[in-house]
């Protein structure tokens, strides 16, 4: 087998979109209604502003789109928590960070924690809030490609803000040159690449099936290679298993060929390449003739589920008033 280039693969946005797309766009994150209770929108209206007249640059996209997918992931796994108000999540992420907070190479992330009854009487609680978001950064956001995370700095304040946290975020210049590795060969490799080109959009679902199941096994593909991901555990039950779920449960072709591959592999690695052989021998029988879609695998719930209590995950551990000899400034 011959080198595949996964970071070449990341700057033409394959393999892993949203890091690099070929039409630099904000990626937002899917499936959460009430998005802007939890990002602020003033500043994501500027971002596009600015991403249109090219005042952001290619490396700056990717870090904060790297951030904008952790959101949500995050949001995703832990909504019915953070949206049940007898908890008292209250919270809200500033993507670029305060005024001077966003610089060519690294971003301070801000996240603001409101105190408790204000503003307008907000019912909150902050101590627990800032449990909720230390499982956001260290279960999230550290997680993410392109990005080193830095510990988080947290300001405790007597005014409408009860916490200011500020996460120091290195942007990865690796993401974008040199090699890795070969993952899954020179063969499939150059047949993969053009039908990704034409079919997979640079951001969001594309707009025929095949696309869209090129997409999902790409996606199991990065991150099982790149981190170690697999869909049917652990951290890889929220990264790729959405794209699992899709293959194996979306009206598409080969529904039933993909599902048996997927339930008879005795080796992830080699059942991976051979659900990606099985889904480009499909694309390339098609010469052309795609079917329209209208599905996004991200909107598939993964087929399995970690082991781990969600309330102990919620609780991480932390005593209700770890955090109130806060003085100025602290880190986690």
């Amino acid at each position: 087998m011959d080198n595949f280039d996964l970071k070449k693969y990341l700057a033409e946005g394959k393999l892993y979109e949203g890091l690099f797309s070929k039409k630099p766009k904000l990626y937002k994150p899917k499936g959460i209604s009430q998005i802007h209770n939890y990002v602020n929108d003033r500043q994501v209206t500027d971002l596009e502003s600015k991403i249109k007249s090219k005042e952001i640059s290619p490396k700056q996209l990717s870090g904060i789109n790297s951030v904008m997918m952790a959101i949500e992931e995050f949001l995703k796994a832990k909504l019915g928590i953070i949206e049940n108000e007898k908890n008292g999540i209250k919270f809200l992420i500033y993507p670029t960070g305060k005024v001077g907070g966003l610089t060519d190479s690294k971003l301070d992330l801000y996240i603001n924690l409101p105190q408790k009854g204000k503003p307008n009487n907000l019912r909150t609680n902050p101590e627990e809030t800032l449990k909720m978001i230390k499982i956001f950064i260290d279960g999230y956001l550290k997680k993410q490609d392109g990005i080193d995370v830095a510990s988080a700095k947290v300001k405790k304040s007597n005014d409408t803000t009860a916490y200011d946290i500020t996460v120091p975020i290195t942007f990865k210049e690796s993401v974008a040159e040199g090699k890795l590795n070969e993952f899954v060969g020179k063969e499939l490799e150059d047949r993969n690449e053009p039908l990704y080109d034409k079919l997979v959009a640079g951001m969001g679902k594309s707009d025929t099936v095949e696309g869209e199941m090129l997409r999902a096994i790409n996606r199991i593909a990065y991150r099982y290679y790149n981190d170690g991901d697999e869909y049917h555990t652990g951290y890889g039950i929220e990264t790729a298993g959405p794209a699992h779920s899709f293959l194996v449960n979306a009206n598409h072709p080969l529904r039933s060929l993909v599902s048996t591959l997927f339930k008879n592999g005795t080796n992830y690695e080699q059942t991976i390449k051979d659900v990606l052989d099985a889904i480009l021998d499909h694309i390339e029988s098609r010469q052309g003739k795609y079917t329209p879609n209208s599905e996004d695998m991200f909107d598939y719930e993964p087929e399995f589920e970690d082991d781990y209590d969600e309330e102990d995950d919620y609780g991480y551990g932390y005593d209700d008033d770890e955090y109130d000899e806060f003085d100025n400034e602290e880190q986690f």
